[in-house]
């Protein structure tokens, strides 16, 4: 009986986790943004000033503030949107930086995915806060921090050029 309750509690506990997840894909100079944030109610959630191609299957609304929008959702029990933006790339003469400002409303599972031929940067590696864990799908470097909770994140990443890696594929 005493093994039983155990297992009920715990049960419950995980039912109660946040299975809130984000995905960040660098194209380019853009940064496609892929969300699932499960079941909601009153949502709200500061999102850019340049968002295109806006996706999301519930009702909502859109505010438009002066540096960002205000995306509203009354309620959801499966809140997934996802939109294109460029104000996420600062892009120098030879460094390319993702900058996110965390405005979500409890912790969150966010990935990051270099574009093809982003590679971190070897003299420079800029990685704040550090990553929980750093993997590849063989094309992209991929960047994990779980239950995120930090005020940003700043990954400094380089492109390296084609030509370069046609050569290493020859090899």
């Amino acid at each position: 009986m005493k093994k039983l309750v155990i297992l009920f509690t715990f049960i419950l506990i995980i039912s109660f986790v946040s299975a809130i997840s984000v995905d960040y894909k660098i194209i380019g100079n853009k940064v496609l943004v892929e969300a699932d944030f499960g079941n909601v109610n009153n949502f709200k959630l500061r999102i850019p000033y340049d968002i295109s191609i806006f996706e999301l299957d519930s009702e909502y609304d859109i505010v438009n503030m002066k540096d960002y929008k205000i995306l509203k959702v009354n309620s959801s029990s499966d809140l997934r949107f996802s939109y294109v933006t460029e104000t996420m790339i600062d892009i120098s003469k030879t460094k390319n930086f993702f900058i996110i400002n965390n405005y979500f409303p409890e912790s969150v599972d966010i990935r990051l995915f270099l574009p093809e031929n982003g590679v971190l940067m070897k003299d420079y590696s800029l990685i704040f806060p550090d990553a929980d864990e750093i993997t590849t799908d063989g094309r992209r470097v991929i960047l994990e921090w779980k239950n995120f909770d930090k005020e940003e994140i700043v990954v400094a990443y380089e492109k390296v050029q084609e030509e370069i890696i046609l050569n290493i594929n020859l090899l």
